[in-house]
């Protein structure tokens, strides 16, 4: 019976709206379930039954308009349980898509491992030649482009990668956390920079502060696999917590400015150089 399917489906609601709306059919005093079966009959397709629903009537509009945050979230459960299609909200509440690339790449017996919390020598954890390190809708970062991976570590489920940009001048450390299904990184902590005197030292440089500021700014990690140009993995937006974030990103804009000056400085230095010393 559809009733009953409904009133199982009410324990499993999931959005705010639907459940409120729930509630206050209840305190009226409607047996939910009944009242959806039987007040929600549009006119044009159930004419030969009563009551009906006028679509032309204010009052039977607003109300089914009332009615379609139930409605909807029950639809989205029926979809769910009974065809298998899960559902946006679900999606997002799983968010296996934040490593699901990183399992097919360590194997299904290892993946199953972390997930329960297990430990690896780092040595048995397999890792892709390359990978890059972006964030969605922003122009790439070429010292996070192509860099070169090594599991320094692997316990208690959480598998920590050291990337290497293709010049060594950069490490950016990636988390794994397999039982809690979470892609983690730390943008200031987490990334190292060696600073040989080039030029290209100091746009590596600025180019981190430039990701920094995207970052903070709700960006969403990506990291992709190069050559096969697939995503690995990617994060829901970044909500900064506990930062004056206006004044933050005012002082990384500072340092990615005054680095941008310094390449500047370093090539007309060398230039200067090349130019007095000519080659024989």
């Amino acid at each position: 019976d559809q009733r009953d399917w409904i009133r199982q489906g009410l324990d499993k609601l999931t959005d705010r709206e639907a459940i409120k709306r729930a509630q206050e059919l209840s305190e009226a005093g409607h047996d939910v379930p009944e009242y959806l079966y039987i007040s929600c009959r549009c006119a044009i397709a159930h004419a030969g039954t009563d009551p009906t629903v006028d679509p032309e009537d204010f009052d039977d509009e607003m109300r089914l308009r009332a009615d379609l945050p139930l409605i909807k979230n029950l639809v989205e459960i029926l979809i769910e349980t009974e065809f298998g299609v899960k559902s946006s909200r679900t999606v997002w509440k799983e968010h296996l898509y934040e490593l699901n690339g990183f399992k097919e790449i360590i194997g299904p017996e290892l993946t199953s491992l972390l997930i329960t919390g297990g430990t690896e020598p780092p040595n048995k954890i397999q890792v892709p030649e390359h990978i890059s390190i972006r964030l969605w809708d922003k122009k790439p970062y070429p010292p996070f482009e192509q860099m070169t991976v090594q599991t320094i570590r692997a316990a208690a489920g959480i598998v920590h990668w050291e990337c290497t940009s293709m010049d060594r001048r950069v490490s950016f450390l990636l988390e794994l956390n397999f039982p809690k299904e979470r892609l983690g990184i730390d943008p200031f902590d987490g990334v190292s920079f060696r600073d040989d005197g080039s030029p290209e030292a100091a746009i590596d440089a600025a180019e981190i502060q430039r990701f920094r500021i995207e970052y903070l700014a709700n960006g969403s990690l990506e990291v992709w696999e190069p050559v096969e140009n697939r995503c690995l993995g990617r994060c829901d937006p970044f909500i900064p917590e506990n930062i004056n974030l206006r004044a933050t990103i005012e002082n990384l804009r500072r340092a990615e400015e005054d680095l941008q000056k310094e390449a500047e400085r370093r090539r007309k230095i060398l230039a200067s150089l090349n130019k007095a010393d000519p080659p024989t």
